[in-house]
């Protein structure tokens, strides 16, 4: 299976929407999910997937549910890129035994999120993560994301948590401030003493986040994008500064609209208006785009030439 080191960590990492069928239960579609990730692949680009994340509506998905998805994404991704699983949860024990499947299953890494609603202190933030890190021989991702789950990881957490576990590797960083993102990726590369990948995961921020020093983007829009994004950072990396910022001017509109409702509604209703069949329904609570909405995002990419 591939690896996931700090080469593939510093590509493009998207994670997939969840297709769901059309049926009374909303059962997962497993023919389009197996499309998807070729798709992803093949057309967006992807350098690696991540399974059960935000994107893919975890929150909607039991326990049973999220074990198939994960499994099936790393068998329909066929050892081309690697799989990470989406493994957070509230719960440290639920976190650590969806962590030890996703290992078991073949999965290159899990993602974890902060435990959401409760909001726990830095010394429970601590305690959670490295339970889970401990838990398994898997790299480990931590996610930090205030604005969903009303916590945030400290910059000083983060260097002694991946000082504490090797296997703790990266974080895939959605602060909301660049203030909070220039601080991560200046401590961060200066103090932690192995190899750690900084993952900007607010899409319209990639170029700036580029600069501030951030290794690579896990990118939701990247399921419509990825082929744009993957330009974009290829010249940043290349040093053409100027190309790749007009490249995130050019995607930066969509990008907000995609997030003026609750994702992934946008992200399904936009895969579906491209012709892809790959979008479909999203689960309660969440509601799908209404009519209006769809045609705001039809009309934004005809503007793009992408239909």
């Amino acid at each position: 299976m591939p690896q996931l080191d700090l080469a593939v960590l510093s590509g493009l990492s998207i994670p997939a929407v969840t297709p769901f069928q059309n049926d009374e239960k909303l059962s997962i579609d497993f023919k389009k999910l197996s499309k998807l990730i070729d798709y992803l692949i093949d057309v967006q680009k992807a350098d690696s997937l991540i399974a059960v994340g935000t994107t893919g509506e975890a929150s909607s998905l039991n326990r049973e549910e999220k074990e198939s998805v994960i499994a099936h994404t790393i068998e329909a991704a066929k050892g081309r890129v690697p799989v990470i699983a989406g493994t957070g949860s509230s719960c440290t024990e639920d976190a650590m035994s969806l962590t030890r499947f996703a290992e078991k299953s073949g999965a290159a890494g899990v993602l974890v999120i902060s435990p959401y609603y409760i909001r726990p202190n830095q010394d429970g933030l601590c305690r959670h993560f490295l339970k889970v890190a401990e838990c398994t021989k898997l790299p480990v991702i931590l996610y930090n994301h205030p604005g969903r789950t009303g916590v945030s990881i400290e910059v000083t957490t983060v260097i002694k948590l991946a000082n504490a576990a090797k296997n703790i590797i990266g974080i895939k960083d959605c602060p909301g401030s660049l203030l909070a993102s220039t601080e991560l990726a200046r401590r961060a590369h200066a103090e932690i003493k192995h190899s750690f990948a900084v993952l900007a995961g607010e899409d319209e921020n990639l170029f700036v986040n580029l600069c501030l020093g951030a290794d690579g983007a896990v990118a939701g829009t990247g399921n419509l994008l990825g082929a744009e994004i993957k330009t974009l950072m290829t010249a940043f990396r290349e040093g053409t500064l100027a190309k790749a910022r007009e490249i995130q001017f050019s995607l930066v509109e969509f990008q907000r609209m995609l997030f003026t409702m609750p994702s992934p509604a946008p992200i399904k209703a936009a895969l579906d208006i491209l012709g892809t069949g790959l979008g479909g329904p999203v689960r309660s609570p969440l509601v799908d785009a209404p009519k209006e909405f769809s045609m705001k995002l039809e009309a934004q990419l005809k503007k793009m030439h992408k239909v």
